[in-house]
């Protein structure tokens, strides 16, 4: 082994009581690490034109407007009764047991439409994050070479949260990659 061997970036388990795992050259290591990130590139491209977030997204506005509607239907009840008690029509007891009922549905109404506006900030920030990261992917891979190790280092940490690697007895190097896919 030359001397320029000994000096090549390594990685090494700094845990090595608990860590059975044996130390291996950066670039091999890098290496792996882009060719499963293009296997996994070619495999989630083919999900992600079979599985979308429109319809849910369809489905939780519909659901939001419904909850609007209703909202609107109970306020207009509320407003009728105040206008039966200074009709005479409502005695200030059964006024006040309208008013507590038709308040505690607007209540629960307004919870759940806090519940679904949520939902859909959720699906539609998870619909954005997954149009981002394939381009950022094929950005990464595409101009990897040219890069500095910095802005692939800021790429890949927006692209992936973590990443292992084993380096079996045969000396076959395995990745296990965990991209940052969008939250349901």
């Amino acid at each position: 082994m030359s001397a320029r061997q000994n000096n090549a970036p390594r990685f090494r388990c700094v845990n090595a009581r608990n860590c059975h795992n044996s130390s291996a050259d950066f670039s091999l290591v890098e290496t792996e690490i882009i060719n499963a990130l293009r296997e996994w590139l070619k495999g989630y491209k083919v999900k992600i034109s079979t599985v979308g977030y429109e319809d849910d997204i369809k489905v939780a506005k519909k659901q939001l407007a419904k909850q609007e509607q209703e909202l609107k239907k109970l306020s207009t009840q509320l407003d009728n009764a105040f206008d039966l008690v200074e009709q005479g029509v409502y005695t200030l007891e059964v006024f006040q047991s309208r008013r507590a009922k038709l308040t505690l549905a607007m209540e629960a109404l307004e919870a759940q439409k806090e519940d679904t506006q949520t939902f859909l900030r959720n699906l539609e920030e998870s619909q954005a994050s997954q149009a981002n990261l394939i381009p950022q992917t094929e950005e990464l891979l595409d101009s990897y070479d040219s890069m500095t190790n910095e802005e692939r280092n800021e790429l890949l940490k927006e692209i992936l949260e973590k990443i292992f690697y084993y380096k079996g007895p045969d000396r076959k190097i395995e990745i296990d990659l965990y991209p940052r896919l969008p939250k349901r």
